[in-house]
């Protein structure tokens, strides 16, 4: 590396703000700089405005390994993990800044490798926070409405159905091909391969559909369907800014995963069927994904007790109904379609 430039009131934050400017997405520039800033008003206590080379130059290993244990006291894995990643990515770029006029490296940064420190596991069926089928919707509709000034809008909600319906793993919805879906005995069916794992899912002719409509002439049978788990990931922090989502909640991809979990629990209250949609190989594992919500959401001590008089509810018109229904928590709304199926009273057959 060259000489460094010696500036004695150089100041990092016109380098923080420039670098924060490049990035593409507004809620994207948000998060780094707030991620940015809780860790220079935890390593210096002081404004950026008054941050120098100097201070950049002297971080260490041990800094960054105190600041990632610091906060893990105080917010998820997942966040914890989006902090670090904030910094190195800041760092990364610095690196790259030289005087204007002399062309040399105003930070003395040499080794990033050095800096890094490893980040927590994120695989723990718990640290993902809890999402409503409702709030998908949202989502959805949120990203249909706002299709011109998005890019890939087609494919993103594509993803958020797919992931919600068939408890698909992000790696997995990355690697699908269009002739991964195809139909055996009149119902689609995708298959996964995923670590030389098999996984069949069938899925209904309208998300079929909307699978083939994404094809781009150019698209081949081997074409990947969707995109990148980096490109799954930016689009669920993108939303999670959109709809104000507090870290504290911890939503990420997984809790797509769990979602489908939940719904699959809801619709047939039997946990065999929760370890086959997610190709779990110990049905252990499968419960690990409903125990937490279920002790939560269906706790009998929500109704012990209450009497149960249907007199309450005998002059209450069908428009009425539907309303009630229409506001029913979804494992009540699959409680009574079932019912009904079951008594002959759907047309759904």
């Amino acid at each position: 590396m060259g000489n460094l430039v010696e500036l004695k009131d150089y100041s990092v934050a016109e380098d923080i703000n420039d670098w924060i400017d490049g990035l593409e997405a507004i809620n994207t520039k948000k998060r780094y700089f707030d991620n940015v800033s809780k860790f220079i008003k935890w390593k210096w206590n002081k404004p950026v405005e008054f941050l120098t080379p100097e201070n950049i130059d002297k971080l260490t290993y041990t800094d960054l390994k105190k600041y990632r244990d610091a906060m893990r006291i105080k917010y998820s894995v997942g966040t914890v993990n989006n902090m670090l990643t904030s910094i190195y990515m800041l760092l990364k770029e610095l690196k790259k800044v030289q005087d204007e006029n002399t062309e040399e490296y105003i930070y003395d940064i040499e080794d990033l490798d050095r800096l890094k420190v490893k980040q927590f596991k994120n695989n723990n069926v718990e640290s993902a926070g809890y999402l409503e089928w409702c709030q998908t919707d949202d989502w959805i509709l949120f990203l249909e409405d706002n299709r011109d000034n998005i890019n890939n809008v087609n494919k993103k909600i594509a993803f958020i159905k797919l992931a919600r319906l068939t408890g698909l793993r992000v790696t997995a919805l990355a690697n699908l091909k269009y002739s991964d879906v195809r139909k055996e005995d009149d119902i689609y069916v995708i298959h996964s391969y995923l670590k030389g794992s098999k996984h069949k899912i069938s899925i209904p002719d309208d998300i079929a559909n909307m699978i083939f409509d994404l094809k781009r002439i150019g698209d081949t049978k081997d074409s990947q369907i969707l995109f990148s788990s980096k490109t799954a990931e930016r689009l669920i922090d993108s939303l999670k800014d959109e709809f104000q989502i507090e870290e504290e909640k911890n939503i990420s991809l997984h809790s797509l995963r769990n979602l489908a979990a939940w719904e699959t629990y809801c619709y047939t209250k039997d946990i065999l069927a929760v370890q086959k949609i997610l190709n779990h190989k110990s049905i252990s594992t499968s419960y690990d994904y409903i125990k937490k919500r279920e002790s939560t959401e269906l706790s009998p001590t929500l109704c012990i007790g209450k009497e149960m008089d249907s007199s309450t509810v005998e002059d209450i018109k069908k428009e009425q109904w539907i309303e009630i229904f229409d506001k029913m928590p979804r494992f009540v709304q699959y409680e009574i379609i079932n019912k009904a199926k079951e008594l002959g009273y759907s047309h759904d057959k």
